[in-house]
């Protein structure tokens, strides 16, 4: 191996924060191959240190303490979802089986350290958002906390809970939303802080539908992917994910009234150097330097002005970074302040989230190079960096603190709360910005003048030509010459000179080409490459056979209005997609295509293999059920909580033909008659909780039926689940029931299994579960069958290959957000 270059192979990081570590593979003096060893990444950085400790963000006696906690590993944090009896559910569940009684003495943190029980975060409402001190790999490993992993794991690849940094979920609790507003997430992937916005619209609201909508965006297509599978586990038919660049996203088509839309809440979590999530992303202690945030300000403030032009007056506007350099916090804040003239204003809410320790943002800061502190703009007296810019002073023409409150900002540091560290402004919008921040509209109002004049002076030559007829002494150049003067005066609107040029000395305005203002004004129309258009389902035939079968009242459930489809109306769909009324007036309106549409709405039908015996070939969606439940009359199914727990856990149930005999004896007569009463298709099974006490259940554990509904299949002789396997767990889990007793009766493979066993005979393959087939062939290897050893790992590949699929994406689940 002599002579090779040296080879670097590299491990990825630890999850919540682990060192990094990469094997080197050197070479000896003489050339010779020495033995690689492995070397982790060093938890520190002098200049880091030094530039913040200069700044004063962090006191000069908590140095130490900062710096300390910036070299351990992140604690696992997390969010369950939604609110309500599941909400309580889960916490009920954390605190009663896997905390009373928890013995963590045994086990210790990096260095010794006592490790402490999972508690809710002080400062969350209605303790929803959990956190644990130690790491993942010790949850994983430890057999204490064994148990612990495993629920939370299940429960994450179920959508009941989202793995979330702490300070992630702070920026959300100072939007404000309320059901009726209209909510921009701007760089909203992976979209943890945009399920967050999508709960708050739905509280405190009866209706599965919200008055108001979300527009959750992305610049990049797989994140937007990402963004709509985070997403879809809220169900909310009140979702619009787009992808755009943040710095062009489009102003938001006019109501057909002719009035301008834009958003009441906006949250800018702009992109950033990330340099307050050392804890997790240990390979920026390496890479930081004094320039990061110098790279990203430009790119940060196109972005903020975007989000402050979308945003309605009297609305407001949120701006995040997860860093901590006020290059890119208070320096974008203050100079979105000066542009604004006055329209902005920055609020003081600090006290709107209690129990939250921030400290205040900054009004005089420097910038930092290798040749030292700078703290003004002057490139004449001293060579800067060619991304150094005026709007990154708190006053470019000295070091003057910034006359803006800048104080109301908040930094969240990461030794105060065990957390990364985190930046939050909150702006009100009080009247619109000035013309020049809005180039589109400058623009508009200049052609419209041009326009004017262009007539006026079209009037004016037809008037001259008349009267050169009677006054023959008027100088032949007088017409020209008032042309001339009026071309002049309104120059055409490519040649106008550019609106967005600087203001005033030592401020940035974006230019066109970063704030999302095309270069050619005239729309166009048509598709955008790669997202195919939307469509609102028209076709009658098909909006019939949904309204006929499910019984729907078109009075209450609009589905002749508000399905959404990326078919065109003459073909037949695959998916449908329900919109509430404001995300469906929104795609109407948007006649030329404007926003460019990843995901509308919450998926609601599905196209099924046509069968000339079911009268409808669309099947209802598990996750749009709560949105067609409500209004659904037919196709109901009401069984035994026994018998429903049942069906959960073998997944196909008999009930009629030749099985009937075995059908009575898993289902009761009453239930027999509900299934007789629905057509063959799909159907919804409904538990009566009535029955609970039967299976020992408590009704308050139970919740409601409706709560508990799952969309089946009723063919001719069996009912079938459609519903995935960790949903089945979930819905076992909130009845309280376990899955290996889940049933007070035996289920049909059970009931044929012991009449074979009775009848001395050997059952068939097509009615026995996989788990019996895989005992059979084990006990086949074990007494020496070659045959059935073979069959045995035929088996347990089948098997275990699913659960490790499942397993590994429930991990991906449990990432943190940042």
């Amino acid at each position: 191996m002599g002579g090779k270059k040296q080879w670097r192979g590299k491990r990825k990081a630890g999850k919540g924060g682990e060192d990094k570590k990469e094997w080197k593979y050197a070479k000896g003096p003489g050339g010779e191959a020495k033995a690689g060893t492995w070397s982790t990444h060093e938890k520190y950085n002098e200049k880091y240190v030094e530039y913040y400790k200069g700044l004063g963000i962090v006191p000069e006696d908590e140095v130490d303490a900062f710096v300390a906690t910036l070299q351990k590993q992140l604690p696992i944090t997390f969010r369950i979802n939604g609110s309500g009896k599941y909400a309580e559910h889960v916490k009920n569940r954390l605190r009663k089986d896997f905390l009373e009684g928890l013995d963590l003495s045994n086990v210790k943190l990096e260095g010794g350290e006592e490790v402490s029980p999972p508690m809710p975060l002080p400062w969350y409402p209605n303790e929803v958002a959990w956190q644990m001190n130690f790491s993942r790999n010790q949850l994983r490993k430890e057999k204490v906390l064994t148990e612990l992993f495993e629920f939370i794991k299940a429960a994450a690849e179920a959508g009941t809970i989202t793995r979330q940094e702490a300070v992630s979920m702070i920026p959300p609790l100072f939007l404000d939303v309320k059901p009726g507003h209209a909510v921009l997430d701007m760089c909203a992937a992976p979209g943890s802080k945009t399920f967050q916005i999508l709960e708050m619209l739905h509280a405190g609201g009866t209706s599965f539908e919200p008055e108001g909508y979300v527009v959750a965006n992305d610049v990049d297509p797989k994140r937007c992917n990402l963004l709509t599978h985070q997403t879809k586990r809220m169900c909310s038919p009140a979702l619009i994910v787009t992808n755009h660049d943040a710095t062009r996203f489009p102003q938001l088509p006019s109501a057909a009234d002719g009035e301008e839309r834009y958003f009441d809440r906006v949250l800018a979590d702009v992109p950033c150097s990330g340099d307050g999530t050392l804890r997790k992303n240990a390979d920026i202690w390496a890479k930081w330097h004094t320039n990061m945030g110098c790279q990203m300000h430009k790119l940060q403030l196109s972005c903020a002005l975007q989000c402050a032009r979308l945003t309605k007056v009297g609305g407001r506007l949120v701006y995040s970074t997860c860093s901590l350099n006020p290059v890119e916090d208070e320096a974008v804040v203050n100079e979105m302040l000066t542009l604004a003239k006055g329209s902005l204003e920055l609020v003081d809410a600090a006290s709107e989230v209690p129990g939250l320790k921030l400290v205040p943002g900054l009004r005089s800061w420097k910038l930092m190079d290798d040749e030292g502190w700078i703290d003004r703009y002057a490139p004449e007296s001293r060579p800067m960096r060619d991304n150094i810019m005026p709007s990154m002073f708190p006053m470019p023409s000295g070091p003057d603190p910034s006359p803006h409150p800048l104080e109301r900002c908040m930094r969240f540091l990461p030794h105060h709360s065990d957390t990364g560290g985190f930046f939050v402004a909150v702006l009100t919008k009080v009247a619109e910005l000035p013309i020049e921040l809005h180039p589109r509209k400058g623009v508009l109002k200049q052609m419209r003048e041009e326009q004017a004049a262009a007539a006026a002076a079209e009037d004016q030559s037809e008037d001259a030509t008349s009267v050169a007829a009677t006054a023959t002494d008027q100088p032949e150049d007088a017409t020209p010459a008032v042309a001339a003067d009026a071309d002049q005066s309104n120059p055409p609107a490519e040649q106008a000179e550019p609106v967005d040029k600087p203001s005033g000395p030592g401020h940035h305005i974006p230019s066109s080409e970063h704030t999302g203002v095309p270069q050619n004004l005239k729309a166009k129309k048509g598709r955008w490459n790669g997202v195919d258009p939307t469509y609102m389902v028209k076709n009658e035939e098909l909006l019939t056979s949904l309204i006929d079968f499910y019984g729907y009242d078109v009075a209450k459930f609009k589905v002749n209005e508000q399905l959404m489809t990326r078919t065109p109306d003459d073909q037949q769909p695959k998916r449908l997609y329900f919109c509430a009324k404001g995300v469906t007036a929104l795609l109407t309106d948007d006649t030329e295509e404007k926003l460019k549409i990843v995901c509308a709405g919450v998926k609601c039908f599905e196209r099924q293999d046509k069968d000339a015996l079911v009268p409808c070939n669309y099947r209802l969606s598990q996750e749009g059920l709560q949105v067609s439940l409500p209004n659904l009359t037919k196709q109901k199914v009401i069984l035994k909580l026994s018998e429903y727990a049942a069906l959960l856990e073998y997944r196909v149930m008999p009930i009629k033909s030749d099985e009937t005999e075995t059908a009575q004896k898993v289902f009761s007569p009453e239930s027999l008659a509900s299934i007789e009463q629905s057509q063959q298709g799909c159907c919804i099974v409904l538990p009566d909780i009535s029955t609970a006490e039967e299976c020992g259940v408590p009704k308050a554990v139970a919740s409601t039926a409706e709560d508990l509904a799952i969309v089946c299949w009723l063919g001719k002789v069996s009912l079938s689940l459609m519903v995935s396997k960790p949903d089945c767990a979930l819905l076992l889990d909130r009845i309280g029931l376990d899955p290996s007793k889940a049933h007070a009766k035996p289920n049909a493979m059970q009931v044929k299994r012991d009449e074979a066993s009775a009848a001395g005979t050997k059952r068939t393959g097509t009615t026995r579960s996989r788990n019996d087939e895989r005992r059979e062939k084990m006990k086949a290897a074990a007494a020496g069958g070659e045959e059935g050893g073979e069959g045995d790992d035929e088996v347990e590949g089948e098997e275990g290959g699913e659960g490790e699929a499942e397993g590994e994406e429930a991990e991906e689940d449990l990432e943190a957000d940042e």
